[in-house]
């Protein structure tokens, strides 16, 4: 009888869970995965100018909640650097998306920091590489709510923008794509699959892959995506944020021979 107290005792102890398990919790992350936003910083970090003459530096953490879908419900400065710079580090902040913070493994509203480094020297690097100082102002009227629209509801949807070239995306992709040598070598090809917002400013932000393939042609698709410029979707006569999706294919010996294989899906 004590042996079976005893076997009852060790399984009852093996289902229950540990103190410091019960409230295993999971902050809230960007939906970008970390390549993809580092690529966001490099088309998005600012630095207000008044901040560059004063040569003004420093960490700004940003206190925020995020609800069980992901949505910003609250943000605010926990530990700022200067006004100029906390507005711009508010303003880069909103750009972003989030997955919900999880509680063993169930989608729950959560409070979290986000950090962003003001470092003029690394600034000033990044403005070297990308070509330009400041964040492109949105264009004007534009919709102040931040809404994300999907392509279906714009009157007008977002359009590529190469200067004022007539080239068209296809064109653009399959004239600067370079086919890895990775993928040559390993004979990879196929369909990259990216999820974009068309911000309304014309740049691209928030880029999520849907569909992967290796050989380094997934990195070249985002790197891709990084160079090209829009005119924003419209809606209500007001230029407005709106999510996108791309596809761009990956077949040696179609890329560079005239061929025009990628397509744009206008569809969401």
């Amino acid at each position: 009888m004590k042996r079976i107290f005893f076997r009852l005792l060790v399984f009852s102890l093996l289902l229950t869970p540990a103190p410091g398990l019960t409230q295993v919790v999971t902050a809230p992350v960007t939906q970008m995965a970390k390549p993809e936003y580092k690529s966001f910083l490099q088309l998005f970090m600012d630095y207000p100018q008044e901040s560059i003459n004063r040569e003004e530096e420093g960490k700004v953490m940003v206190e925020f909640t995020a609800d069980n879908t992901g949505k910003i419900t609250d943000r605010k400065i926990a530990r700022g650097v200067s006004p100029g710079i906390d507005s711009t580090a508010l303003v880069i902040f909103d750009y972003l998306l989030w997955k919900p913070g999880l509680s063993m493994g169930k989608k729950i509203t959560s409070t979290s920091t986000y950090e962003l480094n003001f470092d003029l020297k690394a600034f000033r690097r990044l403005v070297k590489k990308r070509g330009y100082l400041h964040v492109p102002r949105h264009y004007s009227p534009y919709d102040s709510s931040g809404t994300i629209f999907p392509m279906k509801k714009c009157e007008t949807a977002p359009q590529f923008q190469l200067q004022d070239s007539g080239t068209s995306l296809a064109e653009f992709l399959n004239e600067h794509l370079n086919f890895p040598d990775n993928a040559s070598k390993l004979g990879i090809s196929g369909t990259v699959k990216l999820q974009f917002v068309v911000e309304r400013n014309g740049l691209p932000s928030n880029i999520v892959v849907l569909e992967y393939i290796g050989g380094g042609c997934t990195e070249e698709g985002v790197r891709l995506l990084e160079l090209t410029r829009w005119i924003p979707g419209m809606l209500d006569n007001q230029y407005v944020r709106t999510y996108y999706e791309i596809n761009i294919l990956f077949k040696k010996g179609e890329n560079k021979d005239g061929h025009i294989p990628n397509q744009s899906n206008t569809g969401i």
